[in-house]
């Protein structure tokens, strides 16, 4: 209820009522407790949480409004990329007569190149923009974890090959599968052992394993290299968009930090996640960690 005060102004009040009966007569006790201070701080707390409403309604527009920019300008900008890249293309091979200026055919080889690096790139940022906006559609089925880092390795043979790395492949495990989308795990595994076969250096050793984990049911597709290693202090900022570890080998090495943010990204829409321990000047394991199940041929 509200109150006078003498000064005239209305205040609110909380009145508490006790009935007793004393000596047969009925007793009524009425407290009176100012909620004024009460009311003020429910005040405050309704604009906070109305300005918190008002703040996050403005990121999600603004990251809408970012992802379908991304997109936008992602589709817009693979159109001039294909013609480039199939006119260096057909230019590099000679198809309509040979290049006589072998500074020419360097220089196109290099367009060439360049292209398919933009166009990798640009595939990237489609693909993230895809999975934030929830486009990215994920059929989960039951899939073979060796088959599938076996596929991927097999992708990354030239690569592979080019540095002289050392790939040891996972051992068949009867009955074993995850469940995932198989599109989505292949990508993340090209995505991890690629840049364990970049990291690494000439020469490097890499290693692929299937883990059972019994305590939680769940499967770990483990991609492990004896490279530089990442620092400790960088690990915790991995897996966001654009960000790299940052030392002279890996600016040398290039990419746009957007592989392992995709990864992770693919991963959690899996109900599964990528875990990374590293230690520097030893190596780095990634780990992609889904919900297990039986495998039957």
């Amino acid at each position: 209820m509200d109150g006078l005060r003498k000064d005239g102004i209305l205040i609110p009040l909380m009145a508490d009522i006790s009935k007793t009966i004393a000596s047969g007569a009925l007793m009524l006790t009425v407290i009176f407790r100012d909620m004024s201070a009460t009311r003020r701080a429910e005040a405050d707390l309704l604009a906070l949480v109305h300005d918190r409403d008002l703040q996050l309604q403005k990121v999600v527009a603004a990251n809408r409004a970012k992802s379908q920019f991304l997109a936008t300008m992602s589709h817009e900008l693979r159109t001039p990329l294909n013609a480039i890249i199939g006119f260096s293309s057909l230019i590099e091979n000679e198809t309509f007569g040979p290049i006589r200026n072998q500074k020419y055919k360097g220089y196109i080889h290099d367009i060439h190149n360049s292209g398919r690096h933009l166009l990798s790139l640009i595939n990237d940022i489609l693909d993230l923009s895809r999975i934030e906006s929830s486009k990215y559609d994920l059929e989960i089925r039951p899939i073979d974890p060796v088959d599938v880092m076996t596929e991927a390795a097999a992708r990354l043979e030239p690569m592979v090959l080019e540095k002289a790395v050392a790939m040891v492949m996972p051992d068949a495990i009867p009955g074993c599968g995850v469940l995932g989308d198989s599109r989505a795990v292949l990508q993340i595994l090209l995505n991890l052992i690629g840049n364990a076969v970049k990291f690494v250096g000439k020469g490097g050793r890499i290693q692929l394993q299937v883990q059972r984990r019994p305590e939680d049911g769940t499967v770990a597709l483990v991609v492990s290299d004896n490279g530089r290693g990442i620092p400790a202090d960088q690990l915790p900022s991995l897996g966001q968009p654009f960000v790299q570890a940052q030392n002279a080998h890996t600016r040398d090495q290039g990419g746009s930090g957007l592989g392992l943010a995709i990864s992770k990204s693919l991963a959690k829409g899996m109900n599964g996640n990528v875990e990374v321990e590293s230690e520097f000047g030893v190596g780095t394991t990634v780990r992609l960690v889904l919900p297990g199940t039986v495998f039957q041929r």
